[in-house]
């Protein structure tokens, strides 16, 4: 099977419908190993039984993923029962942390909507800082100051603090 972006989309957006909107590599390769064969995405895996098949699976699985976005209607019921189904879609945006211990990552963000932002934003404040930390050696031999991270983190953390205002 060729494995197009038309291909791939309407697997994921199938996958995410099932699972709450959301797309968790380590679930999906799951449910392709256990439905085998008849799961359309099968044959874009490797199916060796080593650990390190398995992480090569969840990154093959953040792969088919990549740069797709996720439409579905979202259902609302005003005043007097009446009903209006709006179309959305939203890209697949990584996410810094959410559920990257499960082998996770991605998040649907709408880039229109300030919650969704500030919550994006205020995990990659977290994630530069850790980053920042690990890698602190290689970013000071290119002598970029720590401020300059740090003033970026800020900034991150700023626009989180917008959504902390909402409420």
């Amino acid at each position: 099977m060729k494995y197009t972006a038309k291909v791939r989309q309407a697997i994921i957006t199938d996958f995410c419908k099932r699972h709450g909107g959301e797309y968790n590599p380590v679930v999906f390769v799951r449910e392709v190993k256990r439905k085998g064969e008849d799961h359309p995405a099968y044959s874009w895996f490797t199916w060796e039984d080593t650990d390190a098949a398995e992480q090569y699976r969840i990154w093959q699985a953040r792969v088919f993923a990549r740069n797709l976005v996720i439409k579905f209607a979202i259902e609302e019921i005003g005043r007097g029962g009446r009903m209006t189904v709006v179309e959305q879609q939203m890209p697949m945006i990584i996410s810094p942390r959410e559920g990257r211990r499960e082998g996770g990552g991605y998040i649907l963000t709408d880039p229109k909507d300030p919650m969704h932002m500030a919550l994006l934003c205020g995990e990659a404040a977290v994630a530069l800082r850790t980053w920042f930390r690990r890698y602190s050696a290689a970013v000071h031999a290119t002598g970029v100051p720590e401020r300059v991270v740090e003033h970026l983190a800020e900034q991150l953390e700023g626009l989180a603090d917008l959504d902390d205002d909402e409420e």
